[in-house]
C-alpha cells in the first residue's frame, strides 16, 4: 500500500486537475453540453479525492 505522501501526490495532482476543468468550465466559448460533461467530471473528482483521503488513512504513518 503507498504511503500517505504518495497518496497526497495523488491528490494534489486530482485537486490541480479539478481546478483546471472548474476554470476551463467557466470559460464562454464552451457548449453547453461540454459544460455539464465538464461539471460531471468535477464531481466525480470531488469524490475520487474524498476516497483517496480515505486510503491514505491506511497509511501507518497517518493520514492527509
Amino acid at each position: 500500500m503507498p504511503d500517505a505522501k504518495e497518496w497526497e501526490k495523488v491528490a494534489e495532482n486530482l485537486a490541480k486537475t479539478r481546478r483546471w476543468l472548474y476554470n476551463l468550465s467557466e470559460n464562454d466559448r464552451i457548449d453547453a453540453q461540454n459544460q455539464r460533461k465538464i461539471g460531471n467530471v468535477i464531481y466525480l473528482l470531488m469524490i475520487v479525492l474524498e476516497e483517496v483521503d480515505k486510503l491514505a488513512r491506511y497509511d501507518g504513518e497517518g493520514w492527509l
